[in-house]
C-alpha cells in the first residue's frame, strides 16, 4: 500500500509499482482509484470512459463503494455537494433509497 505524499494524483504511485510488479487487480471506491483518465471529468464523460473499459470491471477494477461519503454523492446533489446542509443531504439520500 502506498499512501499519498505530496500530491493526490495516483499516477506516480501506480508507475512506481509497475516498474517492479505486475498489477492484477485494482480495488477502490472511486473510478479515479483505477486510472487517472477518470479524474476531473463530469459524470457524462466518466460514463463514456467506463463503457470503454467495461471489460475490466469486475476483474481488474473492483469497486467497493464507501457508503459514508464519496463522489457518488454528487449524483444526489445535482453534481454540487457544497452549500447543502447535512439535513438536506440526509433528506436527499433517503429519497433515493429503494426498498424491496
Amino acid at each position: 500500500m502506498l499512501l499519498q505524499t505530496t500530491t493526490s494524483n495516483k499516477d506516480e504511485r501506480r508507475s512506481s509499482v509497475l516498474k517492479t510488479h505486475e498489477v492484477v487487480m485494482y480495488i477502490g471506491d472511486n473510478l479515479g482509484d483505477f486510472n487517472s483518465v477518470f479524474d476531473h471529468k463530469p459524470t457524462s464523460e466518466r460514463h463514456k470512459i467506463t463503457d470503454s473499459l467495461k471489460s475490466k470491471l469486475g476483474s481488474t477494477f473492483i469497486v467497493l463503494p464507501n457508503p459514508m461519503y464519496g463522489a457518488w454523492e454528487y449524483g444526489l446533489y445535482n453534481e454540487n455537494p457544497y452549500g447543502i446542509s447535512e439535513k438536506e443531504k440526509d433528506s436527499l439520500r433517503k429519497a433515493k433509497l429503494k426498498t424491496y
